[in-house]
């Protein structure tokens, strides 16, 4: 896409690991909404994402990066901390 900056990130809820929503940022991010919009209305979580296949190079896979970080963190950028508060 000719864009080297983007971001994503996924909300989950603390008690159920469920997806609740995300934030996008980035040229043709629109093109997220349906795969995001499925896995919070199926009741999908991060690890369920994580365990997803996403094709490389594609937009979509920043989905996967953005679910790794409630894991392992990210393949493609440096971990951040998880704070909620503390």
């Amino acid at each position: 896409m000719g864009e080297a900056r983007g971001w994503l990130k996924l909300v989950e809820d603390s008690e159920t690991g469920r997806l609740v929503g995300a934030h996008f940022l980035g040229p043709q991010v629109s093109e997220l909404i349906g795969g995001v919009t499925l896995a919070i209305r199926k009741g999908l979580s991060a690890a369920d994402i994580i365990e997803t296949i996403f094709p490389h190079p594609t937009l979509s896979e920043g989905l996967r990066e953005a679910a790794l970080g409630f894991a392992d963190g990210p393949i493609h950028s440096e971990p951040r901390t998880r704070s909620f508060g503390n």
